[in-house]
């Protein structure tokens, strides 16, 4: 079976990003943008002023699993295991390269790996829902970094929890949705990564670890019955449709695939199809001249 087969319309898309980190305070290392927040407070928990909890969705008991030993083998070793068109997610940080296989992070219980790059904490992330592949520093606080774990879904992407102030984040954004993270924190810092085939990226990192498969190995714990997540239930108990179809974008579809890039803090999205038909778009993202090109042979979008 090859990546297109089980990944539909998933196959060839790219996603990449960048992010500004500034500092926020004494109570833990620079992880973040900013600071200021609008707040407002629903039934005793506070909440990001732009989050509409209509369309929030939270699971206390759905037993999600944490990894936090996440453990690796060797790009060869990963070869005779995936094949060669294997979609993985690939990371560069810290003087270290990883890939972790889309099909590791795609089941319901294993969306997020902490993880460490030379010593410093990583969440590795990823929504099969929206196909969006994240990656976050973890933010220390009080010498202890943050532990992140599947709590649910906003508008129909990933919601984490971190297990120090047990707040919301959103997957795509690194945003602080409600809890305490709230008013502490700004968002994520975001790290460049890359999906790309096994193939590939073993080809030009034969001393990277690939991420093994955790239902095979990696030490885990499950968030079942979290109490501090009742709360967030309480308080999306309120979700109907007709509410989340309020203020729907009807441009594109809803499961339509785009790539997205961020420069300096000016963001541009392309409709997949469109870019795949033209093969090589000349753009600017804010000042910045951008090249949105179609590789030949893998139809990987890629930009420069």
């Amino acid at each position: 079976m090859n990546a297109t087969t089980r990944w539909p319309h998933w196959g060839r898309a790219l996603w990449i990003g960048m992010a500004l980190c500034a500092l926020w305070g004494t109570v833990a290392q620079a992880t973040h943008e900013g600071t200021a927040q609008e707040t407002y407070v629903a039934q005793g928990v506070t909440v990001h002023g732009e989050v509409d909890l209509s369309r929030l969705m939270v699971c206390a008991d759905c037993g999600y699993t944490v990894v936090d030993d996440p453990q690796f083998e060797s790009p060869a070793q990963a070869q005779r295991r995936w094949p060669a068109d294997e979609l993985v997610l690939a990371v560069r940080h810290n003087g270290e390269a990883k890939a972790y296989p889309l099909e590791t992070l795609a089941p319901v219980r294993f969306h997020i790996v902490n993880d460490t790059f030379g010593g410093a904490p990583v969440a590795v992330s990823f929504c099969p829902l929206c196909f969006s592949a994240v990656v976050f520093e973890r933010p220390v606080v009080d010498g202890r970094p943050l532990s992140f774990a599947t709590a649910g879904l906003y508008q129909r992407d990933l919601v984490m929890y971190d297990d120090v102030t047990f707040s919301l984040w959103q997957q795509f954004t690194g945003q602080p949705m409600a809890g305490p993270a709230v008013e502490r924190f700004g968002l994520l810092h975001r790290l460049p990564a890359d999906i790309v085939p096994l193939a590939d990226w073993a080809a030009a990192n034969p001393d990277g670890a690939v991420y093994l498969d955790p239902t095979l190995s990696a030490p885990r714990r499950s968030n079942a019955a979290v109490p501090e997540l009742r709360a967030y239930e309480r308080i999306a108990s309120g979700n109907n449709a007709s509410s989340r179809e309020a203020g729907r974008d009807g441009r594109l579809p809803e499961r339509e695939i785009v790539v997205g890039i961020t420069v300096v803090g000016q963001a541009k999205a392309y409709q997949e199809s469109a870019v795949l038909a033209a093969g090589l778009l000349n753009d600017a993202v804010g000042e910045v001249p951008v090249l949105v090109v179609v590789d030949p042979v893998s139809s990987q979008i890629r930009f420069f």
